[in-house]
């Protein structure tokens, strides 16, 4: 009988825990978009590191 009470116990859980999951929260869509900021702000980051190497390299060469 305990064990009954247990499984139902832990299925009602897991019942409530995925469905849950499914509604994305203001908290969530926030994060979200600061990660697409991040991630646009990281490649523009790096391409104007590519472009002042490729100035230097340019530079050093004229040299």
């Amino acid at each position: 009988m305990r064990q009954k009470i247990v499984v139902l116990f832990l299925s009602a859980i897991f019942a409530f825990a995925t469905t849950g999951c499914e509604n994305e929260g203001s908290a969530e869509k926030a994060g979200k978009e600061i990660d697409k900021a991040y991630e646009k702000a990281e490649k523009e980051v790096n391409k104007t590191i590519d472009n002042l190497k490729k100035k230097m390299e340019e530079t050093k060469e004229k040299e």
